[in-house]
């Protein structure tokens, strides 16, 4: 069987934050919009696109040390509440993203739709914008 990777957020290390020029560390749900023209701002996309590379990385190598059955697991609410409101994962203001994750949601579940399902969802309606706005797709 596999070894368990230790559980340290990729924004822990290689100093990501300097990397992307943000100050933030939550998710940005719940941005106003000069937040939002802020963060568009500053951000380095090279280093976004860099930390993008290293959650799927790591997302993937965690995938690889579960067993079929601890991916069935339901993420208790408890450590869900914790990430998002202690650890910063969340934004003071949408505490409902909060409960949106805690209800019952799987290991598979949390793996999937965090890093990969929701920000294609976001990539996409950015790529709907674009169209919207005259330009062809790429």
């Amino acid at each position: 069987m596999p070894q368990h990777i230790a559980r340290v957020e990729v924004m822990d290390g290689g100093d990501w934050a300097t990397r992307m020029s943000v100050t933030r560390r939550d998710v940005g749900t719940g941005m106003t919009d000069v937040e939002v023209d802020a963060l568009s701002a500053a951000i380095d996309l090279a280093g976004l696109r860099e930390y993008w590379d290293a959650v799927i990385d790591r997302t993937l190598a965690v995938v690889d040390t579960r067993a079929g059955e601890e991916l069935d697991t339901v993420v208790p609410a408890d450590r869900v509440r914790r990430v998002a409101n202690e650890e910063g994962g969340v934004a003071k203001g949408a505490a409902w993203l909060t409960e949106f994750w805690a209800k019952g949601r799987t290991r598979a579940w949390v793996l999937g739709q965090t890093p990969f399902l929701h920000a294609y969802g976001h990539y996409f309606e950015a790529r709907a914008v674009r169209g919207m706005w005259g330009h062809p797709s790429l």
